[in-house]
């Protein structure tokens, strides 16, 4: 006649007395704790390490992009704004072809402030390639000017050009004491950005 292990396990327990069996029932608790924690639970957990990583690189994406989402505003003003500077400052650009409109211009602006233009002459041959891209070249092109004027009509006179709507800048200028104290000789360079359409 067979004993099956329950019976063997009911016969060991009792055989133990009193207290006994209850620390023989927590160890027996605690070797199956162990036998679960190293053969079930410890290969899950070694998986979870391994994704953990991974699940904080993805909220952090996320983070990301949440914060690029409320900055999305900010991007579209930037840009708006970046678009008119850029519009402004093409509008400012002129063609090769208004040279001459940039000389009566300056003319111009020259006879209301009060200064007394002798000579003005683009410099072609002097002129630097800026940038160019598919469809156009932009040149800084050197334009000469000897005048006569005085300190205050000089200094209205350049700042009526740099408020225009044409892209203009000092380069060098010398003034020179004349025999009339009303005027000084004034020579002057100025920079026009230009372009040039690239003919297909």
């Amino acid at each position: 006649m067979k004993i099956d292990i329950s019976d063997k396990i009911s016969l060991l327990f009792d055989k133990i007395d009193g207290n006994n069996r209850y620390y023989v029932f927590v160890g027996f608790l605690v070797f199956v704790f162990l036998l679960d924690y190293f053969f079930l639970m410890s290969p899950q957990l070694a998986s979870l390490r391994k994704i953990n990583p991974e699940i904080r690189a993805i909220v952090d994406e996320i983070n990301q992009t949440k914060g690029n989402m409320q900055k999305l505003d900010e991007y579209r003003k930037n840009l708006e704004q970046l678009s008119e500077k850029f519009d402004e400052a093409n509008l400012r650009v002129k063609s090769r072809t208004e040279i001459p409109s940039i000389l009566e211009h300056i003319a111009s602006v020259a006879s209301k402030t009060g200064v007394k233009i002798d000579q003005i002459m683009p410099d072609t041959l002097d002129q630097e390639l800026l940038t160019e891209n598919s469809q156009r070249k932009y040149y800084d092109l050197p334009i000469y000017m000897e005048a006569r004027s005085g300190y205050h009509d000089l200094g209205r006179f350049l700042n009526s050009l740099t408020e225009d709507n044409i892209s203009l800048r000092v380069g060098a200028f010398t003034i020179i004491a004349t025999s009339d104290t009303r005027y000084h000789l004034v020579k002057l360079t100025f920079k026009a950005t230009v372009f040039e359409d690239i003919l297909p």
